[in-house]
């Protein structure tokens, strides 16, 4: 997986896991149509603006991320690290729990 960070692996046991909940769950078509959808639009951006807060966390090794990510795009929260891969809840938790953490936090205000 030339899209995870080779520094923080993904267990065998993380991916049999995830695997069995997309298998036993039928879940996993659905969790592609995303990338299915992103592949065959006429239109390869995102799409129209949303009004709704988003907030983007880019972990190191996830180069799909940034190809899709517009230097013009307004966020309400970024953070870029140089740990992680594109598993980060596997590869780098503790990022990923306080960037979510501080995206909401945030909206609080």
């Amino acid at each position: 997986m030339e899209w995870a960070n080779p520094a923080t692996p993904i267990s065998r046991d993380n991916v049999l896991i995830t695997a069995s909940l997309y298998w036993f769950t039928r879940t996993g078509p659905a969790a592609a149509d995303f990338y299915w959808e992103i592949a065959h639009a006429e239109n390869p951006g995102w799409g129209d603006t949303s009004a709704v807060p988003q907030g983007q966390s880019l972990f190191y090794s996830d180069p799909f991320v940034r190809r899709l990510l517009g230097a013009g795009d307004s966020v309400a929260f970024f953070r870029e690290h140089a740990e992680g891969g594109h598993f980060p809840a596997f590869e780098a938790p503790d990022l990923f729990a306080d960037d979510i953490r501080a995206f909401f936090r945030q909206l609080r205000g």
